[in-house]
């Protein structure tokens, strides 16, 4: 995951220091990329969980929310501390292909959607995810083989 953190410029811990390794991608300030396992990782997440997990991964962004995250930063302070910061739609679809990914065959369900998603989806990053997360199914399904040597 590369990223950009301002705070990490601003406040620089050994912590985050450690953490992070920078590559120099160019620009007034290099990226980093962070070692750190993400947190969504230590999540205890069973199947139970499927269902919503398949809703988050194939719901795109919409136009209200496009509207409300690019406009939510240029609203004056006082009206920004009373109002929720933008939720990152497609981190939290990738995150819920990882998860489902990371499930394996309690996951079952959501190939289809998986399937549908590595196939259709407007964003390259989110058709990777899909496929990357379908990987962990080749062994056990001729559907899930098939679409991963369609996507290649």
């Amino acid at each position: 995951m590369i990223e950009d953190d301002d705070n990490f410029w601003r406040d620089p811990s050994p912590e985050a220091q450690a953490a992070r390794v920078p590559l120099g991608l160019g620009g007034d300030r290099p990226f980093h990329v962070n070692l750190a396992p993400p947190a969504y990782e230590r999540l205890p997440v069973d199947s139970r969980a499927v269902p919503c997990l398949v809703r988050y991964a194939e719901r795109p962004e919409g136009s209200f929310h496009r509207f409300y995250r690019v406009n939510w930063p240029h609203l004056p302070m006082w009206m920004a501390n009373r109002l929720p910061r933008p939720i990152d739609i497609d981190q939290r679809r990738y995150i819920a292909m990882d998860l489902l990914g990371r499930l394996g065959a309690d996951a079952s369900p959501a190939i289809p959607t998986l399937i549908r998603i590595a196939r259709e989806d407007r964003l390259p990053a989110m058709r990777r995810a899909a496929a990357i997360s379908l990987q962990r199914f080749a062994g056990e399904d001729q559907r899930v083989q098939a679409a991963l040597s369609e996507a290649k």
